[in-house]
């Protein structure tokens, strides 16, 4: 009978330490401040990301993941692969923008997330492939109003859900300080 239970609780432990992974606990926009030659200090985007069309870009938003490993031992090698859309409106205001398909696909390694225990990694954008999607966008004559950024832990052998493992953010893009009026 004892033996049959630490059997039972033995099947248990590898059993709940096998369905535990990686997942994505939070996703948060975070925008730089300080000088463009500085190191930047980030601060939470809770209000949105103030880029007007034609305004120089000194520094894109990033987006900081939270991960949490629930299981009981550390996992290594964790890939994050992510996408950036924009949803693009008319340069010259006035009308409601539609979501595009994404123009950045990418990965992140995290080389370590230590068991039972959070991690924060921070996906900053390729600075050159922003640049030169906004400046394409706006000699099209468009903008975005919103960025959108997916995230998606990389499943592994003897995974067996994707649950808290795809997640996404949306973060506005405002043309104009809020209360001065305007279209965005």
């Amino acid at each position: 009978m004892v033996r049959r239970a630490l059997l039972l609780s033995a099947v248990l432990v590898l059993s709940v330490d096998a369905g535990a992974a990686v997942t994505l606990q939070e996703l948060r926009w975070q925008l730089p401040t300080g000088a463009a030659t500085a190191k930047p200090v980030w601060h939470d985007a809770a209000g949105g990301w103030l880029q007007p069309p034609a305004a120089k870009l000194l520094r894109p938003p990033r987006l900081l993941v939270t991960l949490l490993n629930g299981g009981g031992k550390a996992e290594e090698a964790v890939l994050l692969r992510y996408t950036v859309s924009a949803r693009l409106a008319s340069a010259q205001g006035g009308t409601q923008g539609v979501w595009t398909l994404p123009f950045v696909l990418e990965e992140r390694r995290v080389p370590k997330v230590k068991a039972s225990a959070a991690l924060q990694v921070p996906i900053t954008l390729n600075r050159a492939l922003f640049d030169a999607y906004l400046k394409r966008m706006l000699r099209s004559g468009f903008w975005p109003d919103a960025l959108r950024m997916q995230v998606m832990v990389e499943p592994r052998p003897g995974d067996s859900s994707f649950e808290g493992r795809v997640a996404e953010a949306e973060m506005s893009v405002l043309w104009k300080q809020p209360g001065s009026g305007g279209t965005k």
